[in-house]
């Protein structure tokens, strides 16, 4: 990859902003109506241009849209807007999730970004929530091993939801020796998965088949 992310062009952005579609996606975010928020919002960049999806990508990451940003550079093939596409969201709440548990931000962020695109609201098929998606039954573990007070509904919440996935990765890193990539694997997919995937491997590696 390579970031050839640039200035916006403002007479887009500008017109952009004044779409009627783009400004009825505001208002139906502001009254509570998400999904209704997000079908004007894609009904109205469905024929932009590659300017005007770059434009409203960069009003969406304004606004703290930060996965509708994202869906709409990717939706333009605007592969190399590297600063868009990976928004540092949530700065300062990433960092000091990280610094308590004594992790990498950039972990925190990738795996943010990998599992959400960054919408605090996430819901998942399978029930999984947040920006860190996690799923309830593993948060409510995680919570009274710690401690904390805890309401799955508080897992749509930023801070808590990052306090939790951190706490989990952490973990999960103590659990994989420290190796990133399985930890962030067994994130995904779970630690039971991975044990398993790396038993299949071993097994092939001792019978000579890859």
């Amino acid at each position: 990859l390579q970031d050839q992310s640039k200035p916006v062009d403002q007479v887009s952005f500008l017109r952009v902003n004044q779409l009627d579609g783009i400004r009825r996606a505001k208002e139906l975010w502001a009254m509570g109506y998400e999904e209704e928020s997000r079908a004007e919002w894609n009904h109205t960049t469905k024929k932009m241009s590659p300017d005007e999806l770059y434009a409203a990508g960069v009003l969406a990451e304004q606004w703290g849209w930060y996965a509708t940003g994202i869906r709409t550079m990717m939706k333009g093939n605007l592969w190399d807007n590297l600063t868009s596409r990976f928004p540092l969201a949530y700065a300062s709440e990433v960092k000091r999730a990280a610094q308590n548990k004594n992790l990498q931000p950039t972990l925190v962020f990738a795996i943010a970004r990998q599992e959400s695109s960054f919408a605090a609201d996430a819901k998942s098929p399978v029930g999984a929530l947040g920006l860190m998606q996690l799923m309830p039954t593993t948060a409510q573990e995680v919570a009274k091993k710690q401690g904390y007070s805890h309401k799955t509904s508080d897992l749509l919440n930023p801070s808590y939801n990052l306090l939790l996935g951190t706490t989990f990765l952490n973990e999960l890193l103590e659990r994989f020796s420290g190796n990133r990539i399985l930890a962030a694997a067994a994130y995904n997919a779970g630690p039971g998965r991975v044990r398993q995937w790396l038993g299949e491997s071993q097994q092939r590696l001792r019978h000579g088949k890859h």
